[in-house]
């Protein structure tokens, strides 16, 4: 299932969900993360996107050798999922990576996009913005990382825990999560004293 597939179906079914269960939040903010969660039939789809500093300690472009043997490690990490998630055991859960990507973040300026500007001022706010972006993207660095999994027995899944991402990486708060499965849909906030997302 591809990333634009992937999130195609998440808004669409929690648009449909009602809007007291689903609420957007910036893409780029220090202490929380977005995951998406997709279940059918025997198979599961996470995608989980985040800034760079929750898992490097630091956004910029590593520089020094100790930054980036960081870099490498923590892209290595992200390659085995089972350390980061773990599905309750009776349902013999194996996720492998798709794809992880470091990149830049993009920076959204309200004021840019505010239909009630005059053209001449949106005009040059335009070239302004740019060099806003220019300069966030520069010092702002987001993680992307997808996987697939399979299930021996789906009909058990009940649970999803992410403690161990928590804890291996504590500069994480707070966790988006928007899931979709045979037993419905929903959106919730994990928290290090509150990882466990019930999916039953």
């Amino acid at each position: 299932m591809s990333k634009i597939v992937l999130s195609m179906m998440l808004a669409l079914s929690l648009l449909s969900y009602g809007q007291e269960a689903f609420v957007q939040h910036d893409a780029h903010t220090h202490g929380e993360a977005e995951l998406n969660l997709v279940i059918e039939e025997d198979s599961l789809w996470l995608e989980l996107l985040t800034p760079a500093l929750h898992f490097l300690g630091f956004e910029h472009e590593a520089q020094s050798d100790e930054e980036k043997a960081k870099v490498a490690q923590v892209l290595e990490a992200l390659q085995e999922g089972s350390s980061l998630f773990q599905f309750n055991p009776q349902a013999s859960c194996e996720i492998q990576a798709l794809d992880i990507h470091l990149g830049h973040a993009e920076h959204h300026d309200e004021e840019h996009h505010d239909e009630e500007h005059h053209d001449e001022e949106h005009h040059d706010d335009e070239h302004h913005n740019e060099e806003d972006n220019e300069e966030y993207a520069e010092s702002h660095r987001d993680i992307f990382a997808s996987y697939q999994g399979t299930c021996q027995n789906i009909a058990a899944l009940t649970q999803l825990d992410l403690g161990p991402l928590f804890n291996n990486y504590p500069l994480f708060e707070v966790i988006h999560v928007q899931w979709l499965g045979p037993q419905g849909q929903s959106a919730s906030e994990l928290r290090v004293n509150a990882s466990q997302l019930k999916l039953d």
